[in-house]
């Protein structure tokens, strides 16, 4: 497979212009041949059986299904046609992550959970998509390289875990502000939460991974590159069902590194509950050993999703925003929970704890605080970030 792939042209958003549109049809013949040609790609059949280890496809499989889409535009006698948008206006779904260039005040990049990554460089009144030809249209994280504003890293599959979430392809990188982008591995991850890069060393890269969504798998958890992607190895690992939902540098020390890991997998039937292998970690040299943080934190097993910010201006402060499901209270008779069921108890919910100690001590912050109790309503498993 040819690990690069450009983006193709389209119209940005905001402009008086429109794509042209060649002045011929498609015809009655050819656009059912479209509908055939749609309805004859074999795609992977979901098992009926509801244990995770039912079998999943291969994600070399699914890079090698991309090529052949690739091949087969390509020689299309209908190549030349260019599509032209004519609405909604509103396009893209939920926006996961955006990463600003060092030194290019007006430029920005947006990631998206089922429209790409999209840049504007002029404060957003244009904007352009720069990942039209990938595999997965589900991105997680993007990233800017400190040193090399033009650098850009992008994880694909959100974080969150909808049950209309889109699993992506591993890791991608462009070298020229998004024009074109090479695979650089890590496709089994599936879901990838954060990407953080060293401030001084443009080959060190760290990325958070979840897994898969509704299977075991192994890659999932922090991965470690020390040779700008040729290599990846995973430097923090829990199970075949906790993933990693955040990760952070401190801005004093890029050896010192926090990572959430999460319980991070669901059954077709119900929502994401919190179970074994979650909780805070630290490091102090760059990944190589991890210890977990517990003084001060909600009863491990019983945390969901985590979201960790740091702070330059104060060393040693650290936030983070947990998914608490400790029991607050008994529910009441006739109350009910955000599908219409009656509730058996009420959690604790989204709560923020602050550390003056890199983590040593931690303390509740929002405590309390009636309206942080019923802001996730049971979905902390998709609003995890601070």
């Amino acid at each position: 497979m040819n690990r690069f792939f450009k983006p193709a042209p389209v119209t940005t958003a905001g402009s008086s212009g429109s794509a042209s549109c060649p002045q011929r049809s498609l015809g009655r013949g050819a656009a059912w041949l479209i509908v055939l040609l749609a309805t004859c790609v074999s795609l992977p059949r979901a098992s009926a059986q509801t244990d995770t280890k039912q079998p999943v496809t291969d994600a070399g499989q699914r890079l090698k299904w991309h090529a052949q889409h690739l091949q087969m535009r390509a020689e299309s006698p209908w190549r030349g046609l260019n599509w032209r948008h004519i609405g909604p206006l509103h396009m893209s779904g939920r926006v996961t992550d955006i990463a600003k260039p060092v030194g290019q005040p007006f430029t920005f990049y947006v990631a998206t959970a089922s429209g790409g990554i999209w840049k504007t460089e002029n404060e957003g009144t244009t904007w352009q998509s720069m990942f039209d030809d990938a595999p997965s249209a589900s991105v997680g994280a993007i990233t800017c390289d400190p040193k090399r504003p033009d650098t850009v890293w992008a994880g694909m599959g959100e974080s969150n875990i909808f049950r209309s979430s889109m699993s992506g392809t591993g890791v991608y990188r462009s070298t020229n502000g998004g024009r074109n982008w090479e695979h650089m591995g890590l496709e089994d991850t599936h879901h990838i939460a954060r990407i953080v890069i060293h401030p001084q060393d443009s080959s060190t890269v760290y990325v958070a991974a979840g897994g898969h969504e509704y299977t075991e798998n192994e890659e999932r958890g922090v991965f470690k590159t020390t040779d700008g992607g040729k290599s990846w190895r995973k430097i923090l690992y829990e199970s075949s069902m906790a993933g990693a939902s955040e990760l952070v540098m401190d801005p004093h020390d890029p050896q010192t590194l926090f990572a959430a890991m999460w319980h991070r997998i669901r059954r077709p039937w119900s929502d994401p509950v919190p179970g074994p292998g979650g909780g805070i970690y630290r490091s102090r040299d760059g990944g190589e050993t991890w210890e977990l943080l517990s003084n001060g934190l909600p009863q491990r097993d019983l945390a969901g999703r985590t979201g960790l910010g740091m702070t330059a201006a104060k060393k040693g402060r650290i936030y983070a925003l947990i998914d608490n499901h400790e029991t607050a209270r008994a529910a009441r008779e006739g109350e009910t929970d955000s599908y219409g069921r009656q509730r058996q108890a009420v959690i604790k919910g989204a709560e923020v704890y602050r550390s003056d100690d890199y983590g040593d001590t931690w303390e509740l912050v929002s405590g309390g605080n009636r309206r942080m109790m019923g802001l996730f309503s049971t979905y902390g498993w998709v609003f995890g970030q601070i």
